[in-house]
């Protein structure tokens, strides 16, 4: 009987060998795949996040050594048991450093260097009592700023925004902000306390912040979807934070919303026969809903849309020009964490249940229909998630200093990504320029008002014209205003048109810039033998200015030729050794108009006419000769006339007159080769003389001040003779010309033109 007992477990021994055989198989996979799993993530490091390649190293060693250490000793419970718990540690190591090395990329110049003045980061800030993450990038901190606020409530466009509209950074400094439970702010507070108000008081907050760090008195507000709303609500309660703002994907009125595209499905599904989609959506009803069945409800339906609404089923829509979710998982803003819950959409699903039930009652058409910002609604023609006609209605109903409705043909609900080109369009030359036109023309206005103005400005950035109007009277007799078309004397502005004909001279080959002057008078006095053309040009000649002689104003009324211009300083010594200092001199550019009639055999007039005038269309520009169809010029704000000056003493020196549209035009052929070359251009905007005047200094080149103002290059000169003043101020690196002409003697067009310029550029 034992034998038999005996020979019976023998048989069962190999079936107990089997099922450990196989248990360790199957152990041995688990393990190879919570290995897998544990190692994953730092695979994931060095091409979806910015941890420091050192760490990326240590990551891979430590996991290298696990490795070879399985082999080396054993697969046994010890050794699978500490393989896994160090592959796990690293893992949980490797996702902490993808949260804590989190960032947004430099902004680079063509050489692979970070651009000056520019700025891109990722950080947090204090909202609410509350940690929330912000980005910041703009190529230069002090443009004016654009702070996004992203769908949802949940949605989180940190990377999106950054990828679809970079070019935005030219001109904004572009700040996108997690809101809580969205993206990297999800577990910012509990989601269960979130309120409109909450949303509210954290975006003024953050408004409050970029408008003390960036030293903005106002800032540009932009809102998608669930956003859009948070816009409506942020700007009009605190209207004076804000230049604009600008609605897209706008949301109006939430329940109605959402029964217009549960009416839609219900039709949808009934004329495709889906009887069961008919009897889910009628079993459970139209909004509004409640509780935790908001969001699943609310998917019912809007699944059931995607092909009217999404661009990669509807033909209509454009298609991004990048790979949404190739982006976010490249992304180095996203930890590992923050990715997870964005492809799970957390961020949606655990606060649309929460914020929706408290928007149920929100109709704008009925709660905020006078708004004290321009409004700017963006509408995609093809937009299923949120009604145009609704759009279109409160657009209608709305009152607000300026509004305007773009439509964007071939765009669904994100139609900044679906049109970024027109969107970026949209906000520079619409928003960004009726902002400027809007302040300045209030500016002008007011001076006008207060009779510290008359005259015609223009103002125009990256070949587009902002303002281009006339304030005051040109005759305060017949009451005729100042327009873009009123012809005004130009005083010394004139001096660059004359350094510009020398230059011309050069390129026609008959003269040089350093030769002597005396090569083309006869009789030239001693004092002037090494004077060359090149000091004249740049007030470096020590020729004395004969405006500042005593018996100036009293020849103010009586012609003169330049000849005779000419002797009344030709025998005066010099106030310098020529090229040893500057002081400016309206002698020496009488010199050089003798010069450019010599050296060409025409009049100066003539010569002006044909190389510059003529070329360029400026059709109602010339040489003045007291013929009364400019502007009258006044001494202040009465209606005195300014003292009589016949208009060929100032010559080649202030002897000319134009319009400021005229004047734009001459601004935008000196970035071209149309009048001279590139190589002559660059001479004439090279600050050859410091000077400490304010005709752009801190240098002089040819008829033009050069110099720096708020850190940009700006190219500048002032003009003032009898009644008038004028100025034009180019800043060639930010595209943009700032022109003032004035009838009144008295105006302080430096100030204006100041004042101006920081509006244009938006600093304080």
């Amino acid at each position: 009987m034992s034998q038999i007992i005996h020979s019976h477990k023998l048989l069962r021994l190999p079936k107990l060998e089997i099922v450990k055989a196989i248990a360790l198989v199957l152990l041995r996979i688990l393990v190879f795949i919570l290995i897998i799993l544990a190692i994953l993530p730092v695979v994931l490091l060095p091409i979806s996040t910015s941890v420091p390649t050192s760490i990326l190293i240590l990551f891979a060693m430590a996991e290298v050594a696990l490795l070879i250490a399985v082999f080396r000793l054993g697969f046994t419970g010890r050794v699978i048991f500490a393989e896994v718990a160090g592959f796990m540690a690293i893992a949980l190591l490797a996702i902490f450093a993808s949260q804590l090395f989190a960032s947004t990329p430099p902004i680079l110049d063509a050489n692979g260097k970070p651009i000056p003045n520019s700025i891109a980061v990722l950080e947090t800030v204090k909202l609410g009592g509350s940690d929330e993450w912000i980005t910041i990038r703009g190529k230069d901190s002090r443009n004016p700023v654009l702070l996004f606020l992203a769908g949802g409530p949940g949605g989180s466009y940190l990377v999106l925004e950054q990828r679809a509209l970079a070019e935005l950074e030219d001109r904004f400094v572009v700040v996108n902000w997690d809101q809580p439970g969205a993206g990297k702010s999800f577990n910012a507070i509990d989601h269960a306390k979130l309120t409109p108000d909450r949303y509210i008081s954290d975006a003024h907050e953050l408004v409050l912040h970029l408008r003390q760090r960036f030293g903005k008195d106002k800032i540009y507000l932009s809102g998608q979807s669930w956003g859009s709303a948070l816009g409506i609500m942020v700007v009009q309660r605190y209207p004076d934070l804000f230049h604009a703002f600008i609605g897209t994907g706008q949301e109006v009125a939430f329940l109605e919303n959402e029964v217009i595209r549960y009416d839609l499905a219900l039709r949808l599904a009934q004329e495709r026969g889906d009887q069961q989609q008919v009897a889910k959506l009628k079993q459970q009803g139209p909004p509004p809903y409640y509780g935790n069945d908001v969001m699943p409800k609310m998917l019912t339906y809007l699944n059931d849309l995607n092909k009217y609404r999404n661009d990669q089923q509807n033909p209509a829509i454009a298609k991004p020009k990048f790979n949404i979710v190739l982006e976010l998982i490249t992304s180095s803003e996203y930890g590992l964490v923050d990715k997870v819950n964005l492809f799970l959409s957390r961020g949606e699903l655990e606060t649309v249940g929460v914020v929706f039930p408290q928007l149920w009652g929100v109709d704008f058409r009925k709660q905020a229909t006078r708004l004290k910002v321009p409004v700017y609604f963006l509408i995609g023609r093809h937009d299923g998630t949120t009604s145009p006609k609704l759009t279109e209605e409160y657009f209608n109903l709305l009152t607000a200093p300026h509004k305007e409705l773009i439509w964007f043909e071939h765009s669904g609900h994100g139609l900044w990504m679906n049109e970024s080109a027109k969107f970026i369009d949209v906000m520079v030359n619409k928003v960004l320029a009726q902002d400027i036109i809007s302040t300045t023309d209030t500016y002008l206005s007011e001076l006008t008002k207060a009779k510290l103005f008359s005259g015609s400005v223009l103002i125009a950035r990256n070949g587009e014209v902002l303002v281009r109007k006339g304030y005051g009277e040109a005759d305060r007799q017949k009451h005729l205003v100042n327009t873009a078309q009123t012809k005004f004397r130009l005083g010394s502005l004139t001096k660059q048109f004359t350094a510009m004909a020398i230059l011309i001279l050069q390129k026609q080959g008959k003269l040089n810039v350093h030769d002597r002057i005396c090569t083309y008078f006869s009789n030239c006095p001693t004092s002037w033998q090494a004077i060359t053309i090149h000091q004249l040009l740049t007030h470096t000649s020590g020729i004395p200015d004969f405006n500042q002689f005593p018996d100036f104003q009293t020849t103010l009324g009586s012609p003169s030729s330049p000849t005779q211009t000419i002797a009344r300083f030709k025998d005066k010594p010099l106030d310098f050794q020529p090229g040893k200092k500057f002081s400016y001199s309206n002698s020496g550019y009488i010199l050089l108009g003798a010069i450019i009639e010599q050296t060409s055999g025409k009049s100066y007039e003539a010569f002006l006419k044909e190389n510059i005038f003529v070329p360029l269309q400026m059709v109602n520009s010339g040489y003045d000769h007291n013929k009364g169809d400019l502007a009258i010029g006044y001494r202040d704000q009465t209606s005195v006339p300014a003292d009589f000056i016949d208009m060929t003493i100032p010559f080649a020196a202030g002897g000319l007159y134009s319009t400021v549209e005229d004047l734009y035009r001459w601004d935008q052929a000196l970035f071209t080769d149309k009048l001279i070359p590139k190589n002559l251009r660059d001479m004439m905007f090279t600050p050859f003389a410091p000077t400490s005047d304010r005709n752009g200094g801190p240098g002089y080149g040819y008829g033009w001040g050069i110099g720096e103002e708020d850190n940009h290059l700006l190219i500048s000169h002032e003009g003032s003779i009898n009644g008038f003043h004028s100025v034009i101020a180019r800043y060639p690196n930010d595209k943009t010309v700032i022109i003032i002409l004035g009838n009144r003697q008295d105006m302080n067009l430096f100030e204006m033109r100041t004042q101006i310029a920081k509006m244009v550029f938006e600093e304080k």
